[in-house]
Formats: structure tokens, sequence, C-alpha cells
């Protein structure tokens, strides 16, 4: 099954934004998860959990967004996601490694529900003393 661009762009705008699709999909729950919470990953965590491939390094942390256009912007044009503000992840005190993936999931810590993964642009490098960042002018495809 081939999902339309339009398709796509609705579903990520409804995880990441909250957006509801008309007729479609809501967010109107009672009480509709407010953040979701992001994960990095050396390896494509595929159809496993938050901690499936995450990257271990001393402080590590995932990340915890709020689900609003605040957040992310979604390409019409493209279906790709863009932070739009930097995301900063705790500065590595030991620890090194390349993370291609980050996940989007549910919960802040353990195993986790994992919504969606896919490829970062560029790569986040983990190196002692450096934040690792997702930039304004990185790009999440899912």
């Amino acid at each position: 099954m081939n999902l339309t661009l339009a398709f796509r762009v609705a579903q990520l705008r409804l995880l990441l934004n909250g957006t509801a699709f008309a007729n479609v999909w809501d967010n109107a729950a009672s009480s509709p998860i407010g953040f979701i919470w992001l994960s990095l990953h050396t390896a494509d965590p595929g159809e496993g959990t938050q901690q499936s491939s995450e990257v271990i390094y001393t402080p590590y942390a995932r990340i915890g967004l709020a689900r609003s256009v605040a957040g992310w912007v979604v390409s019409d044009t493209t279906g790709i996601a863009s932070p739009v503000s930097t995301i900063v992840f705790p500065v590595p005190s030991a620890g090194a490694g390349t993370c291609p993936f980050v996940g989007v999931g549910r919960d802040s810590t353990g195993p986790g529900y994992l919504f969606a993964s896919g490829t970062i642009s560029p790569n986040i490098i983990i190196t002692v003393g450096t934040a690792p960042q997702l930039l304004t002018t990185s790009t999440w495809t899912a």
C-alpha cells in the first residue's frame, strides 16, 4: 500500500502537532497526550520499542516536546518534519557513536511505546563534551 503525500503529512501533523485531520482523526479525546518523547537510535528501531537500538551514554535522556505547531514544521510538499527550534540533548560525559535515527514515542523512560522512527539528516554524532542537537535545518523522514 502506498499512502499519498497528503495523508502522510496529515498523519505527521496529528502525531507531532496534535492537529486534527478533519472528518478522519481528531485530538479531542478527554485527555490526549500533551507530550511526545524523542529518542536517539544507533540503528533503525523498526517495529521495536523506544529502547530498541537506543543510544546509551552518560547522562542521556529522552527529550519531551509539546504536541503543537511550536515543536515541528511538517512540509506539505515533502512530508518531512523539521524542529521549529534547536532540540538539545544532555551533554555526554562518557560514550560515543553515531545516531542516524530518531524515534518519537509516548514514554519518557523504559521500553516505551514507539509511534514512529526515521532517519535524521544530518546524523547526530555523540562525542564527549558536546551536546547532541537536532537543528532547525535537520530533517526527519518517518
